[in-house]
């Protein structure tokens, strides 16, 4: 669990980090200022993370939602970036490897991902350059996806991503 913490602390590092730049950017293209500095945001998200990560997951119960957390907040960091009008094909590469690593921890990541490649569509600037490298996010999703779905849905004899719904 303790590693878990600190890699959730560096997705975590990593989103903040990516939305106080955004932040700025946005403040200076107005000509206004930021009213904290960025020292105050940094201890302003970190205060933030350390409530939730022990009030709502908990520090000493073994979950993979420690780990969802953190793969959420990589994906939160990486659709920033790409608001901010990064086109970069290794950022998209990573949004589908993320969230693939998301859904292998937990189901809940396979819509998700959905979810997140059409917010990572309709934040970008540039719509028409955005279409391939989303394709390529989504071809990296289901390669990495795609052995683990075969699997449950050769078992099941018809296609299936989970069955945790059901079982809930």
């Amino acid at each position: 669990n303790f590693l878990l913490y600190i890699g959730a602390m560096f997705s975590f590092a990593f989103f903040w980090r990516e939305l106080t730049r955004s932040v700025e950017r946005r403040a200076a293209a107005r000509g206004t200022e930021n009213r904290l500095p960025r020292r105050s945001w940094f201890l302003l998200g970190f205060a933030l993370f350390l409530f939730f990560a022990v009030r709502f997951l908990g520090a000493n119960l073994v979950s993979p939602d420690l780990a969802l957390f953190a793969s959420i907040m990589l994906v939160g960091g990486i659709i920033v970036r790409i608001k901010d009008g990064s086109l970069n094909w290794g950022l998209f590469a990573c949004l589908g490897a993320v969230c693939a690593v998301g859904y292998l921890i937990k189901a809940i990541m396979f819509p998700l991902t959905f979810v997140f490649l059409g917010v990572a569509f309709l934040s970008a600037r540039k719509k028409r350059n955005i279409l391939p490298r989303l394709a390529l996010a989504l071809g990296v999703f289901v390669l990495i996806s795609s052995p683990w779905i075969l699997m449950l849905s050769r078992a099941k004899h018809k296609f299936d991503y989970s069955d945790v719904g059901k079982l809930n």
